[in-house]
């Protein structure tokens, strides 16, 4: 099949393509899949990131504006912010991740104060060290995208009680 290796179909007609031969998708990763190959669903949703995103900080004042980063969960929403965001034109902050090779880059210089977090319902807003976690907007669910990245929350943290930066170590974690 020329349409599991070309992106040639909508992903409702990928999926149906695949069920009609009997096309069972490896797994790549240990969380729940996607009814879409990984390196499919892994191309999609993005976009919308970017843009929730970019809507979220300009909600901000000209001075969190200067002061913000956006913290994605995993290297993905980071590359998504940075890659999509600038190619749509949008106004968005550096992004940062503590996740895989994102977290050696670190924080931008004088940026932490203000965090645009990409997160799941629960965010803490960096282990808690921001006192005020506002929700920005949610991401509506999209079933085409890996199930860990669907319905997405847009945080907005302010003032931090530490430094982004005396926090950073603990953050790195590789999957």
């Amino acid at each position: 099949g020329l349409p599991i290796a070309l992106p040639l179909l909508s992903p409702g007609g990928l999926v149906a393509y695949q069920e009609a031969l009997g096309v069972e998708l490896p797994r790549l990763e240990r969380h729940e899949p996607s009814p879409l190959p990984q390196v499919d669903a892994d191309q999609l949703g993005w976009q919308d990131l970017a843009r929730a995103v970019a809507a979220a900080y300009e909600t901000l004042t000209p001075r969190e504006q200067a002061l913000a980063v956006v913290y994605g969960q995993n290297y993905g929403e980071a590359a998504a912010i940075d890659v999509h965001g600038r190619a749509l034109g949008l106004a968005v902050p550096p992004a940062i991740s503590g996740h895989n090779n994102y977290w050696l880059w670190g924080i931008p210089p004088g940026r932490g104060d203000v965090l645009v977090v990409v997160s799941d319902a629960n965010e803490d807003c960096a282990g808690g060290n921001y006192r005020r976690a506002d929700v920005a907007s949610r991401l509506p669910p999209n079933p085409w995208v890996m199930p860990y990245e669907r319905a997405r929350w847009i945080w907005i943290c302010r003032d931090p009680a530490r430094p982004l930066a005396e926090l950073w170590p603990s953050t790195r974690h590789y999957e």
